[in-house]
């Protein structure tokens, strides 16, 4: 009975089971110590700037370009050389946009006015953009509603507008510009998503989950590995000021729309997921690292509930086999 004993608790003592946490230790600490040199290299040593219509093409397309980090897109795009569409739905800061980027810096700007969460607004979109060497797209408009508030508190007609707005057009207008981008063999498409696509968070119910599909599908697309010459990029930023909605005490960490394009832009064809913006990245890595801890603890804790049972039954399994003989 003892020797039956013996040879159950060798036979499920697992000693792989060890080794299989060792290697996800090994394989944790080589990711964190690849993404601390990555993080810095991509926030603090590179200092390389593209060659953006040469090698994208001549016109960048932004979605709610009029106003926030839309607008600092245009903008910077604009003195790196390139000719700007902007797309929006207010008439006066369109055009206020578009005299100042062709005074300024002399590229032309020309301006949509469309409401994307209308039905019909891509197709006056693409419309207008026929004939033109797009090599840059941003999906960048956004709408809030009335968040933050319970999903039961906020109206069907702004539920429905964010998800036209932030699913809908999104995928649409991506659509559109792909196709010749892919024939020409260059072009990129940047997806201005959310924190809050990665992380659960009251109050923003159908905000956050729009954000989070957008997040799937562009690193979705980005997988597919589309062409040569191609760059996806998924882009999740905290909270960003703007002349909306300002944050005056956290200057460093809540940086202005002009400051945080300033970061974003340059890791265009660098990174293709980021938050853009040196200190969100870093928020990032906690919220993340925070989830991943949770996450093992509890697997680790099921692994062992799982190894006793297994115990428990083979012992059980052994001890009627040797009562048999």
């Amino acid at each position: 009975m003892v020797e039956s004993e013996q040879r159950c608790e060798q036979f499920y003592s697992f000693p792989t089971c060890d080794c299989f946490f060792i290697a996800v230790g090994v394989l944790t600490t080589i990711s964190a110590i690849y993404s601390f040199f990555r993080f810095v290299y991509l926030h603090f040593l590179l200092r390389f700037f593209h060659d953006f219509r040469n090698e994208y093409g001549e016109w960048v397309v932004i979605t709610g370009g009029n106003a926030g980090i839309g607008r600092s897109y245009a903008l910077q795009l604009a003195e790196k050389g390139m000719n700007v569409i902007i797309v929006g739905r207010d008439q006066q800061t369109l055009r206020s946009t578009a005299e100042e980027i062709e005074s300024t810096y002399g590229n032309r700007c020309l301006y949509i006015r469309a409401d994307l969460s209308e039905e019909g607004a891509i197709r006056d979109v693409a419309r207008e953009l026929e004939g033109k060497d797009v090599g840059i797209l941003i999906n960048n408009a956004g709408f809030l509603g009335n968040l933050p508030r319970l999903f039961l508190d906020e109206t069907t007609e702004n539920v429905l507008k964010i998800i036209t707005l932030q699913v809908t057009s999104v995928v649409q207008l991506t659509r559109c510009v792909l196709p010749s981008m892919l024939t020409k063999e260059k072009g990129a498409v940047i997806f201005v998503s959310s924190i809050s696509s990665i992380v659960t968070i009251s109050r923003l119910n159908i905000y956050s989950a729009s954000k989070a599909f957008c997040t799937l599908f562009s690193r979705s697309v980005s997988a597919e590995r589309l062409g040569k010459g191609m760059d996806i990029q998924t882009l999740i930023p905290y909270y960003v000021s703007t002349k909306f909605i300002k944050f005056k005490k956290f200057g460093v960490v809540i940086p202005n729309s002009d400051r945080y394009v300033r970061g974003a832009i340059r890791t265009l064809g660098i990174s293709g997921y980021t938050c853009g913006y040196w200190l969100h990245d870093i928020l990032k890595f906690f919220i993340e690292i925070r989830v991943t801890i949770i996450w093992k603890w509890l697997l680790l804790k099921s692994m062992l509930r799982i190894k006793k049972r297994l115990q428990g039954i083979g012992l059980s399994i052994f001890c009627k086999r040797d009562k048999a003989f």
